[in-house]
């Protein structure tokens, strides 16, 4: 007759033993597959513009490159290095999301009586936790016909502006689009403005 095994208290203990370290390796391997999961850092969708800049009535110009772009990860502020073709000139500035969800880089310029080249230019991008996207942006010179000293002419007297080409008049915060042959009056104070043509190609600044 074959014998029989009573089961014990110690025996009830040993069969559950295995559940009880089953919990926490499960929570162990969890919180693994939760650390190897790392937020996506990538850009997207970059745009380049370089214009040139005119001062007036001084008659000196300058050059000034705008970079955006848009981030896969939820950064609200980056910090942006940019470098340019031949590696003389170079910028790190912050660049913050705006509600559009982009990031503007700009304007960039190395001053009065300096040209910015064409060409390929570098672009790090360094995020708050350390990671880094390193980009090359193709940027090419401004498209435009515009004479700089030619677009119009400004009545001292009446403080009127009139256009021989449209354009788009910053004063202050404010942007109008005019066109050709508009006029614009400034009131007493406003003593600056922009004019930007063929979509900031080139952009006029007027200290009256």
């Amino acid at each position: 007759m074959p014998s029989m095994h009573m089961q014990t208290r110690s025996d009830r203990f040993c069969l559950r033993l295995p559940r009880l370290f089953l919990l926490p390796l499960f929570f162990i391997l969890l919180l693994g597959f939760s650390g190897c999961r790392e937020e996506e850092f990538d850009v997207l969708n970059v745009e380049s513009s370089l214009s040139a800049l005119y001062f007036l009535p001084e008659g000196e110009s300058a050059s000034i490159l705008t970079l955006s772009f848009e981030l896969t990860s939820d950064d609200s502020v980056v910090e942006v290095q940019v470098s340019s073709p031949d590696a003389t000139s170079r910028w790190v500035v912050s660049a913050k999301r705006d509600e559009g969800g982009r990031f503007t880089v700009g304007p960039l310029s190395m001053g009065k009586g300096n040209t910015l080249a064409e060409g390929v230019y570098s672009m790090v991008i360094l995020n708050e936790r350390g990671k880094t996207i390193d980009r090359t942006v193709a940027v090419r010179s401004p498209d435009t016909s515009v004479d700089p000293f030619r677009w119009g002419s400004f009545d001292p007297d009446t403080r009127t502006l009139v256009l021989k080409k449209s354009a788009t008049l910053q004063v202050g915060n404010d942007h109008v689009d005019l066109k050709e042959g508009e006029s614009h009056v400034f009131a007493v104070g406003e003593d600056e403005f922009y004019l930007s043509f063929d979509r900031g190609a080139t952009i006029v600044r007027v200290t009256l």
